[in-house]
């Protein structure tokens, strides 16, 4: 009897505990429900996702980590994210779905674990630690690239998780930490951007060890061999198989400091994410408080968005800001907690300091929902080379059209399957096509990617193959126009386009134009007109 009354008071001692406010369930709810539905209005899988499939389909069919056979360059960001992939592939799983699932329940967990980090740190009966989750759910970049079939989220949850890791094991006074640095290591084989969330936070640990005297210097060296050992590997993998340490895609994107389109990219950040309007509240948090979670959280905003104004931030909209947003988010909320604290300092009274941390938050949540609406124009996108959500999700749908349609001409054996393709987007075509495909922007070519930039441009598309380099390579399809694959009839003309040729920087001269299964393929070629003839011999030729 004794026994089953001691376990009654246990059981009703942590039923106590878990007692929440009646409020915890509903504001979950919101969370849920915002996330849930932004995530489907934004739900999408973009051309890019498809580059890391092409790669991960090639390992698996035995051709190894390449985006052609044979042709060893590394067109991806996201090593760890391709090996995952291809993890899935192996075991008959399919891709598409699977990325994208990937993403949205790499959102989830983020919002799950800043609400965890909040009740840690506030307690769990403090409504305020709902503000970021909350903010995040109903943002529209965050929502938007939890699904694209991208590694972005998948990154930011690493680099977050390593993040807290490390507050933790401060916290904790962690003898031997490796946790923090085992994530921080996974983030950086995920996108190269993770070195840097590491740096910052290895500068954070030598200052407590060497200035604060928190922690021993002694121990940051085996939380820098766990990372130094993994991620040099990598790099070490790297040189051997494609002969550099860093990925073709650094040298194919980033072409040095251009203020013009970084300024631009920035503020369109802020002012479309009305976040221009709420970041004085920042300086409120560190007017009123500065401890170190705020101190660490801001250091790695501020490095990472200089980061982001160096390479001139992203042709995709915001995408390469998401990994941010749940410090940015968290630091608003902070600075909500800061006016709370200082109001009950004021009043010796939480009735009036909580009514000003919940207007502070209802304020941030309104602003980052009403920020939906701020869509980008086409005007804007066209000036800035800025590709919206929404422009990202119709170029991807209509080049997977494309691609199934040229997949089903070889399959016909109305192409052989061995042209080789020269396009500006080298994902959802080239995946579904099966075809050699060369990025004109450099992506998987080494000549194209190490070239020096002739011109500024839309950004991380600015290099470009030249007709010349193509003639070399023996290009059949070289797209110059929007698309390969035109509509079965244009209104107003016999053919697919009223005019044969066109004039770009990059090239000057005629197209050529095939019909085939009731649609027209327009596109510029560099063979001869001998040679085009017996190609395209099964095609109807129009011109």
């Amino acid at each position: 009897m004794a026994i089953i009354t001691a376990i009654k008071r246990l059981i009703g001692r942590a039923r106590a505990k878990l007692t929440l406010p009646g409020y915890v369930i509903p504001l979950a709810v919101l969370v849920a429900v915002l996330f849930a539905y932004f995530v489907s209005d934004y739900y999408f899988l973009g051309d890019d996702c498809f580059i890391s499939l092409r790669y991960a389909r090639n390992l698996v069919e035995g051709h190894g980590l390449v985006y052609n056979p044979g042709e060893r360059v590394e067109g991806y960001t996201n090593f760890l994210w391709v090996v995952m992939l291809a993890g899935f592939m192996f075991v008959g799983l399919p891709p598409e779905p699977i990325c994208a699932a990937l993403g949205i329940a790499s959102g989830i967990l983020i919002l799950f674990a800043i609400i965890y980090f909040g009740a840690r740190r506030r307690g769990a009966t403090d409504p305020l630690i709902w503000i970021a989750p909350l903010c995040l759910a109903g943002n529209r970049t965050f929502c938007a690239w939890s699904t694209g079939g991208l590694a972005t989220q998948f990154f930011s949850l690493l680099a977050l998780l390593g993040v807290l890791c490390f507050v933790g094991e401060r916290e904790r006074q962690v003898r031997w930490p490796w946790a923090s640095a085992l994530l921080l290591a996974a983030a950086t084989l995920t996108r190269p951007e993770g070195a840097l969330f590491f740096t910052v936070a290895l500068c954070f640990f030598v200052v407590d060890a060497v200035i604060l005297r928190r922690r021993r210097l002694l121990t940051v060296a085996p939380w820098l061999v766990v990372y130094v050992l993994i991620v040099g590997t990598h790099v070490g993998w790297r040189y051997g198989y494609y002969g550099y340490l860093l990925p073709n895609t650094f040298y194919a994107k980033v072409s040095g400091f251009w203020w013009d389109q970084s300024r631009i990219w920035l503020w369109a950040f802020a002012s479309k994410s009305n976040l221009v309007w709420i970041c004085p509240l920042l300086v409120i948090l560190f007017v009123l408080k500065r401890d170190f979670v705020s101190i660490l959280f801001a250091t790695l905003v501020a490095s990472y968005l200089g980061y982001l104004v160096y390479i001139g931030g992203d042709h995709h909209e915001f995408r390469l800001a998401t990994p941010i947003l749940p410090y940015l988010y968290w630091l608003f909320q902070e600075g909500a907690w800061a006016v709370q604290d200082w109001c009950t300092a004021r009043s010796r009274s939480t009735r009036t300091s909580l009514p000003a941390g919940m207007i502070v938050g209802a304020v941030l949540v309104g602003a980052t929902v009403l920020s939906n609406g701020n869509r980008l124009s086409l005007e804007f996108q066209k000036g800035t080379g800025i590709a919206s959500v929404e422009g990202s999700r119709s170029y991807a749908s209509r080049r997977i059209e494309e691609g199934k349609f040229l997949r089903s001409l070889v399959i016909d054996g109305l192409l052989s399957g061995k042209e080789l393709l020269a396009v500006v987007g080298a994902g959802a075509l080239p995946y579904y096509s099966r075809l050699p495909t060369l990025d004109l922007c450099g992506l998987n070519d080494l000549a194209v990617g190490h070239q020096e930039i002739t011109r500024r441009g839309v950004i991380a598309h600015e290099k470009r193959a030249s007709h010349e380099y193509l003639v070399r390579r023996g290009v059949v399809i070289y797209e110059t126009t929007q698309g390969i694959v035109q509509p079965r009839q244009i209104p107003g003309g016999p053919g697919p386009m009223l005019h044969r040729t066109v004039t770009t920087p990059y090239y000057q001269g005629p197209l050529r134009c095939v019909k085939a299964k009731g649609r027209y393929l327009l596109f510029a070629t560099t063979l001869s007109d001998a040679q085009f003839r017996k190609t395209f011999s099964r095609c109807e030729i129009v011109f």
